[in-house]
């Protein structure tokens, strides 16, 4: 994180790998200019909620904290979820992997309830459903950008914000705080997955 905050901003294109023992993380992005960020932090954070619940019997959203990024621009919206969950994590990332199939299997089945996370991309002569949340991003060793970085060949940087998309100076985070890898400590707790969710 020194050599992070140390680097110019210009220079900043720093990733983590997530492997073992991480938080509950999210990618979302969309090309419709019309779906809001504000909108999407709230629907997400009430349908995480309801979900999440069926994984950590102890989860109470109102003591942990979440986290969230963004880096939007005119042509395309950003968003990063991490939530700490205190002293639990997950034991590999592909295990957080199940949670979310499980996750896309709630949301597809309320997409009435949740239209504001779907949008339609022409390609080709076709008009194609995407959703905001990427599900593809729960694979090993996977490569996830920090805060105040920036992919390179892009001028979008990940920049911090509370839940009404207020950016939070520099000075004012704890960078560990965004990541969503940790250093294993032996009081960790693993979320465990009910046997329901394991075949999925």
């Amino acid at each position: 994180t020194k050599n992070l905050l140390d680097a110019k901003p210009e220079d900043r294109k720093f990733y983590e790998v997530i492997t073992n023992n991480c938080n509950t993380y999210a990618d979302l992005e969309w090309t419709d200019m019309s779906i809001f960020e504000d909108d999407i932090i709230n629907s997400f954070t009430n349908l995480f909620s309801k979900v999440f619940s069926k994984i950590d019997d102890g989860f109470n959203k109102e003591i942990f904290d979440y986290k969230w990024s963004i880096s939007s621009d005119d042509k395309k919206k950003s968003l990063h979820f991490n939530h700490t969950g205190g002293v639990s994590c997950w034991s590999k990332v592909e295990e957080q992997g199940v949670f979310w199939k499980y996750f896309k299997k709630k949301l597809y089945n309320s997409k009435d309830e949740f239209p504001e996370f779907f949008y339609l991309v022409k390609e080709g002569d076709k008009l194609v459903e995407k959703c905001v949340i990427d599900f593809a991003v729960y694979t090993k060793n996977r490569m996830w950008r920090t805060i105040f970085s920036h992919k390179h060949g892009s001028n979008r940087i990940l920049k911090p914000c509370t839940q009404y998309l207020d950016l939070i100076e520099e000075e004012e985070v704890e960078i560990e705080d965004y990541l969503s890898s940790r250093e294993y400590k032996d009081y960790y707790k693993y979320y465990e997955l009910p046997k329901h969710l394991k075949n999925i």
